[in-house]
């Protein structure tokens, strides 16, 4: 599954306008959880002999138009994300296949923030930022692959730094 984004001006057109007009596969989820509500609405479409230039998008066999209303307190918002799939899926299962990846995404940059205060990084050079967000994400999977500490990411990461004998733990682990 790919987001399709707007800067494939004709194409995402396409897609939108058709959404209005049918859908093959019809899925809806409910979350709630600390103070919101999210309500997740999948459409598929199948059918793409409508697509032009297809040649350009070889193996696609679904469209799929996610739209999630949050609803805190009074206030509504919606939005809705496009994606392509060389899957033939249904609704159902693109609805969480879709929902999973955004989880994982979520975890990884809220550890990554919390862990390494990487939002506060102001490494300008782009060539520098991406070596130092790739070194923070080896930093973080070895932290997470140490089981000799129940302490969180931030504390290992404290306590390498005060502690040479955990450090050289860390950095020995075999299950890295």
């Amino acid at each position: 599954m790919l987001a399709l984004k707007q800067n494939h001006e004709t194409f995402y057109d396409q897609v939108t306008n058709q959404f209005n007009f049918r859908e093959d596969s019809y899925s809806q989820h409910l979350d709630k959880g600390h103070g919101r509500s999210e309500i997740r609405t999948c459409k598929v479409i199948h059918e793409l002999n409508w697509i032009d230039e297809k040649e350009n998008w070889k193996g696609i066999k679904s469209i799929i138009k996610i739209t999630s209303e949050r609803i805190i307190g009074d206030s509504r918002t919606t939005q809705n994300r496009y994606y392509i799939s060389s899957l033939q899926a249904d609704a159902a299962y693109f609805n969480k296949a879709i929902r999973t990846h955004w989880g994982i995404e979520n975890q990884l940059h809220w550890q990554l923030d919390v862990g390494f205060a990487e939002d506060y990084n102001t490494t300008r050079n782009s060539q520098a930022a991406q070596n130092l967000a790739v070194v923070r994400k080896i930093a973080l999977n070895i932290l997470k692959a140490d089981k000799t500490s129940k302490a969180s990411i931030k504390a290992k990461r404290k306590m390498a730094g005060w502690n040479h004998k955990f450090l050289l733990t860390l950095i020995a682990n075999k299950n890295f």
